[in-house]
């Protein structure tokens, strides 16, 4: 008896996450990625964005361009469904633009730092994570977090059940996973980007818990054994930037202290690849992307 076609099931991802967001464009890019995998013949993913957010588009999936959050509540009152083409939506970060969702759907709550570290947040952030953060955990079917530390800070401080709260770590996207740069590709970034032989290498955005001011003090410790080592910085001109570098000229370290601002997925593991030792000093993480980025292709990586 001949078995009977499937249901394809359309899962919709709600990417919003742009090349300012750091980690959070990379994590999308993962979720992605992982949907990538999903039988063709049962699933199908469609992608979620704003009118002018192009950082998905060489995905080759379809995408459909939504408006913001007053736009799609607006479209909700006059009875029009702007994720009806989805039967249920991922989305990879919190948003209000998932208030007007109506269809199923799971967000990843990446942490509740502001718990821990109120001063890195104005009195007006926190209370908005505060109010979202608990309305879309009541109507949301799943929340997806990526360590059981977080799961455990939902469930105490959003009231939600643990069975509710599904722990999901994410890997690094298949480009930088599965890539082996060869010497040329190392030797291309390090003229690209003038780096020594020798660097520590750290990715992050200049976000206080970041812990950049701390790294370069401790950097200066290790110049004074090592002349000849650097460390390089990724990431946007933004928040603690210039406090950073303040503290860098401060130091004496202008010359040996590399900021090469966002840098191209398919140049990234060169730069890992090439690095003496990634550290990753960040006071505040669920988990840290680089960490896996660093294992996957196989430098050695450091953090505290």
């Amino acid at each position: 008896m001949p078995t009977p076609p499937y249901r394809v099931t359309s899962v919709g991802v709600l990417a919003i996450a742009r090349e300012r967001h750091g980690g959070t464009l990379l994590y999308t890019r993962s979720m992605v990625d992982a949907l990538s995998h999903l039988p063709l013949d049962r699933y199908r993913v469609v992608i979620f964005t704003a009118s002018d957010n192009h950082e998905y588009d060489a995905l080759g999936l379809p995408i459909m361009r939504v408006p913001g959050t007053l736009g799609l509540l607006a479209r909700r009152l006059m009875g029009r469904n702007p994720f009806a083409s989805a039967d249920k939506v991922l989305a990879p970060v919190y948003s209000t633009m998932l208030l007007a969702c109506g269809r199923p759907f799971a967000f990843t709550l990446h942490d509740l730092q502001e718990r821990y570290f109120p001063e890195n947040f104005s009195f007006a952030t926190r209370v908005w994570r505060a109010l979202v953060n608990r309305l879309l955990a009541s109507r949301a079917a799943r929340i997806i977090c990526e360590s059981a530390f977080v799961q455990r800070d939902i469930v105490q401080f959003l009231g939600v059940a643990t069975s509710k709260v599904v722990v999901l770590p994410a890997p690094p996207i298949s480009m930088l996973r599965d890539s082996s740069p060869d010497g040329d590709a190392i030797e291309g970034v390090r003229r690209k980007f003038a780096l020594p032989k020798c660097y520590v290498f750290y990715p992050a955005q200049f976000w206080r818990h970041k812990n950049h001011r701390r790294l370069v003090e401790a950097f200066q410790l290790v110049v004074q054994k090592h002349s000849e080592c650097s460390l390089v910085l990724t990431g946007k001109k933004r928040d603690e930037f210039e406090r950073v570098f303040a503290r860098v000229r401060e130091l004496g370290l202008d010359d040996k202290v590399r900021h090469i601002g966002y840098v191209e997925q398919s140049e990234l593991a060169a730069l890992y690849r090439g690095a003496t030792v990634v550290v990753v000093p960040t006071l505040f993480e669920s988990i840290s992307i680089p960490v896996y980025e660093a294992f996957s292709v196989g430098t050695p990586f450091f953090t505290a």
